[in-house]
This record gives structure tokens, sequence and C-alpha cells, in this order.
């Protein structure tokens, strides 16, 4: 663990998942710019935009993305590593299936955003606050793949605010599920994608934000 880690552990207590965790789990070898400490432990006390009357630490994940992996991790990666069902569905869009996450340190909302829910992709976008994006499906299989490997880790305590999800991703149409099993018996999880817009359109998102 370096410096840097150490500080998310033990000053700020923040749930994250960091270069040495992709390593570990995925054998990804790489380096990242860290973010501006006390930049971040300011960020991380501010109020949650999406659950009044906690703070941002305390429902989001610090994740990091790794810039120029040797493979690039985008859906058809994902379903290599997980159960995700339902993946015809997307398989045969390259507009879905090649999408890969952004590079870089991230916060992502742990659950689904509230008061989102039968909205047109365009005003979901419009009423998340900047800079919170909707997040692409293949950063969202990447934060619930880790949180189950990392489970019992005191990073990971409460993070995930249901281990049963439903939510809209940035690809048009696209709607993510996620069930994942026991996880307090480390139950590899399952992901069901389904491609409908009708469908995805009665869901809210899941959110991300890049963390400078």
């Amino acid at each position: 663990m370096d410096e840097f880690e150490k500080v998310l552990s033990k000053e700020l207590g923040v749930a994250y998942i960091g270069p040495a965790d992709w390593s570990h789990f995925f054998q990804l070898e790489f380096n990242s710019d860290y973010p501006n400490w006390f930049d971040l432990k300011k960020l991380l006390k501010q109020s949650c935009p999406f659950n009044p009357g906690k703070i941002i630490k305390e429902t989001h994940m610090l994740m990091c993305f790794p810039e120029n992996p040797a493979e690039p991790l985008n859906l058809h990666w994902w379903n290599e590593q997980v159960r995700i069902t339902g993946s015809d569905c997307w398989k045969k869009s390259d507009a879905i299936g090649i999408l890969t996450p952004s590079p870089g340190w991230h916060l992502i909302y742990k659950g689904v955003v509230p008061g989102l829910n039968n909205k047109t992709l365009q005003e979901q976008i419009d009423l998340l606050p900047k800079p919170y994006r909707i997040a692409k499906g293949c950063e969202v299989v990447a934060l619930h793949a880790f949180c189950c490997h990392l489970n019992g880790d005191c990073r990971c305590n409460e993070a995930l605010s249901s281990c049963k999800m439903i939510g809209r991703t940035a690809e048009s149409g696209l709607g993510l599920q996620l069930c994942m099993g026991d996880c307090k018996k480390n139950e590899i999880p399952v992901f069901s994608c389904f491609l409908d817009q009708r469908k995805s359109e009665q869901m809210s998102v899941f959110a991300i934000r890049p963390v400078s």
C-alpha cells in the first residue's frame, strides 16, 4: 500500500478501488496520478447531492480506472471475468460493446440516483448535477465486481447500498441489473443486460463524476 492509499483508508476513511486492486484481482499493472489530497478531503466532506443528510464519503465509492490498459476493459472483456446474462443484446452493437471506462480517479454513487425514473435520457442528463454524468455499463460492472471480491475488506463495508439494483447506463437503451447473490459467501456476481429503449426510460441511472 503506497502513501496515498494509506491516506485513503486511515485518514479519509473512504471506500476505494486503486491500482493495487486491479493488479491483485485481474493482473492489470498500471500507475496513476493521484488526485490532490486536500481537494479530495474537502470534496468527500461535501453534502451528497442524491442523499440528503449524508456526505459524499458515505454514499460514494472512489475508483481508479487505468489509462491505455493492455486490453480494452469493455463489456466484452468483463464478460470473460464475470457472468453477464443477456449479453447478446449488446454484442451485436459495436456502439455499446466497445465502450471503455474513462481513465483516472472517479467517485461513483453506490446506488441508482433517486427521482430520475420515467424520464428521457436527455432529461436525466440535464438533471444530474455537474460534473456528474451517467455511468457506462463497463464502469458499473467494474465497480460491483470489485465490491464482490473485496467483501469483508474494511474499505468496502456498506460499499453496496443494495445487492440487487437495476438502472440505466450511458449507452442508449442499455439497462443493467445487478444480482450479486450472497455476498457473504463471496459468490461471483451476475449481471443481466437488456437493450430496450422503452423499458430503460422507466429507470433511474447510475452516476459517476471525475476527481481531478
